[in-house]
């Protein structure tokens, strides 16, 4: 009997990224070989580099996402997602898996219609209370929804939480049985003081351009402070225009 093949399509960012990984190193350790799961991702998406680092096959997609309001590059933007749909359902005819898993994200809806075309079973994986458009219009044809907190709206929902990495189990695992090493060994290896109070700032891999404006301009204002140490995860898209801000606060 060959193996179930599963194809894992979205990303874009980490929040599709990381759960989607999750989901294929957990499938892998139920005995599904590794060749025998393939992703289907943006070409523009964390999973380009992500994924085939984790040993999994990838396929992208060309374009972009549409913007939710009326611009000019919304024209070419729309053009990008035909020829994704095209090429989504290329890649679901030529891989004929039995089970497609959408994460969200612009490049989960290529492959869903691919699937739906197809009428390969589609089983959404969502990360948020709020289903991305993706698994909203994904949810209509699907056979089950993971979701992490029940009324998400998503039909045949089923309440998982979200998937978790192996890092995220032990630490998870370490804060409980040793809270106090925990935290001094998470401040040291951030190079913190675990005397000081220490306050976490993440606005996702890409960063969140609100939170990180928010969080310097509190910064800027406990700049005397020596009572508070402020461990701040910008993201790429953000750092070049907040590096000066940055580096006069370090400066300090």
């Amino acid at each position: 009997m060959s193996a179930t093949r599963f194809v894992i399509a979205g990303g874009g960012t980490g929040g599709h990224v990381v759960p989607g990984l999750a989901v294929a190193r957990a499938l892998v350790a139920a005995g599904a070989p590794v060749e025998s799961i393939h992703w289907v991702g943006s070409e523009r998406g964390m999973e380009v580099e992500a994924v085939p680092a984790a040993g999994f096959a990838l396929s992208v997609l060309p374009g972009r996402g549409i913007e939710r309001k009326l611009t000019l590059a919304n024209i070419s933007n729309t053009l990008g997602i035909a020829r994704a749909v095209v090429r989504g359902m290329g890649i679901i005819r030529r891989l004929r898996p039995d089970v497609v898993v959408s994460l969200g994200g612009y490049a989960a809806v290529p492959a869903v219609v691919g699937a739906i075309v197809s009428r390969t079973p589609i089983v959404i994986q969502e990360q948020n209370a709020t289903p991305s458009l993706a698994n909203r219009l994904a949810s209509r044809f699907a056979v089950a929804a993971s979701v992490p907190v029940p009324g998400t709206g998503l039909r045949h929902e089923v309440v998982t939480g979200n998937p978790l990495t192996d890092a995220m189990r032990a630490a998870a695992r370490q804060v409980a049985d040793e809270p106090d090493q925990a935290r001094a060994s998470a401040a040291q290896s951030l190079a913190l003081s675990a005397d000081t109070t220490i306050v976490a700032a993440f606005g996702g891999s890409l960063g969140a351009r609100r939170i990180n404006h928010a969080v310097l301009d509190l910064a800027e204002r406990w700049a005397d402070r020596d009572d508070v140490t402020i461990h701040h995860v910008i993201g790429r898209r953000d750092w070049a225009d907040l590096e000066p801000r940055v580096a006069a606060l370090s400066g300090r």
